[in-house]
């Protein structure tokens, strides 16, 4: 044992002045069996009263996001114990979904008005109004589009740390064949991603929720730091296998304004006048094989 802790000490110090650079290509795949917890949040009214609040929390998952891999690796020694490594990213996915909607809330802003139609003067000159009820204000949407499309990009920077397997035995065992370089190590990084999601049509329930209306669609956008971290396996000098974790900071948001629709003279008719979505990713598992030049 100790002879290998010194050949893995000796290693440190030999190959201290023998960095190799390395142009890299690669794929992967991500996948995160909980990784999305969508909220949306209709702000409900006119310009006559102050709108209701309502809001729903939706849960989702996004598997087998197609991720596309360039940069450039840095060995720093003989032994390629340590490497550093830049990367430019893209990935995208289309199998996105959502759940039904839970934790439903609504809040009734309207509630300290007492709306009326115009008063009507009696014969006696006595006013009379007559109370009028709004109308039913529309849900958020039972569930969200099954065929979101998922884009992130972005860049990244890490430090990895290696067992050189190979150059050990090869030091230590006259007798052993000259063994390819098999090195088996951890790496750890950050970086910034920007994430864009988009669906297809949907019935947003706009106007007092009647009928279906699915020419809708949604575009959702956001960016923010990332770590990056796992184990690796070097096998030969050209090929790299990851098995790691991203843990995304960004949340991809967006808001829908809607108008009134044109024409209408009910004074208490509701619709929604801002539809908010907000999206947090949770961790994704990650898996590449890359080749270095």
């Amino acid at each position: 044992m100790h002879k290998i802790v010194f050949a893995f000490l000796t290693s440190l110090s030999l190959g201290a002045l023998e960095a190799k650079a390395y142009f890299l290509l690669g794929y992967g795949t991500s996948l995160s069996p909980d990784g999305l917890l969508a909220n949306v949040q209709n702000q409900i009214g006119k310009d006559n009263i102050k709108g209701d609040i309502q809001s729903a929390n939706y849960k989702g998952a996004i598997n087998n996001i197609n991720d596309f891999y360039v940069g450039a690796q840095l060995d720093l020694d003989k032994a390629k114990i340590f490497n550093l490594r830049g990367l430019v990213n893209f990935s995208f996915a289309n199998n996105g979904y959502f759940q039904n909607a839970t934790n439903r809330t609504h809040t009734k802003g309207a509630t300290g008005y007492t709306p009326a139609k115009a008063p009507t003067v009696n014969s006696d000159g006595t006013t009379t109004f007559t109370e009028e009820k709004f109308a039913s204000v529309p849900l958020t949407p039972d569930s969200l589009p099954k065929n979101m499309f998922l884009v992130n990009y972005g860049v990244s920077a890490d430090a990895g740390i290696n067992l050189p397997i190979t150059y050990i035995l090869n030091a230590f065992i006259a007798k052993l064949p000259k063994l390819p370089p098999i090195l088996i190590g951890a790496y750890g990084g950050l970086g910034f991603e920007f994430s864009s999601l988009s669906t297809g049509a949907f019935d947003p329930g706009v106007y007092n929720n009647v009928g279906v209306d699915s020419k809708d669609s949604i575009y959702l956008a956001g960016g923010d730091f990332l770590v990056r971290f796992g184990g690796s396996v070097r096998l030969g000098e050209n090929l790299r296998v990851d098995l790691g974790i991203k843990v995304p900071f960004a949340d991809i948001q967006g808001e829908r304004y809607y108008q009134f629709p044109l024409g209408e003279t009910d004074t208490f008719k509701q619709q929604i006048l801002t539809q908010k979505f907000l999206i947090k990713q949770t961790p994704f598992w990650q898996v590449s094989v890359n080749a270095l030049f």
